[in-house]
């Protein structure tokens, strides 16, 4: 008889230790809710202003104003008159329509 007892009490105290991260871990607890419908808003903390640009005194450059050159690019590569092979991607019939 006190074999049967302590039987059930040790199945007992094993259910609820097993149960117990299930019941703590619920949907309901926040872990598996659902994100919220809308955009999460939080009001400012700190709102900055700046003065108008009509008051702000232009900054004076340092030394002699010149002019600067103007860079020029690369010379564009020049492509060759016949390809030496065919193009792999040309395309053979044209496209379907454009879809979006």
């Amino acid at each position: 008889m006190n074999r049967i007892v302590s039987k059930r009490l040790l199945l007992a105290c094993c259910l609820i230790v097993l149960a117990l991260p299930l019941a703590l871990w619920s949907p309901t607890s926040g872990a598996l809710a659902a994100p919220p419908a809308g955009p999460e808003v939080t009001p400012a903390v700190h709102h900055d202003t700046s003065p108008p640009l009509r008051d702000i005194a232009p900054k004076h450059a340092s030394g002699p104003q010149r002019a600067l050159p103007l860079r020029r690019g690369a010379p564009p590569a020049t492509a060759p008159k016949t390809p030496a092979a065919p193009d792999p991607v040309v395309q053979s019939a044209p496209g379907g329509p454009a879809t979006s």
